[in-house]
């Protein structure tokens, strides 16, 4: 889901740039924690089992 609302979120600021909107400030709240909240549960998760992409190597 992070990958979807990173390029939603480009697109939406590069639209907001080249015409201005009414969207509210949350809207861009929302969508820039939709992805930055699933990266530090990875790191955290990475972080608590360090072997936990080993299946990686296989």
């Amino acid at each position: 889901m992070a990958p979807i609302f990173f390029f939603v979120l480009v697109i939406s600021l590069l639209a907001e740039i080249f015409d201005r909107s009414k969207v509210s400030r949350l809207y861009y709240f929302f969508m820039a924690s939709g992805v930055v909240v699933p990266i530090i549960v990875i790191i955290i998760g990475i972080s608590l089992d360090p072997h936990a992409l080993d299946w990686l190597n296989e």
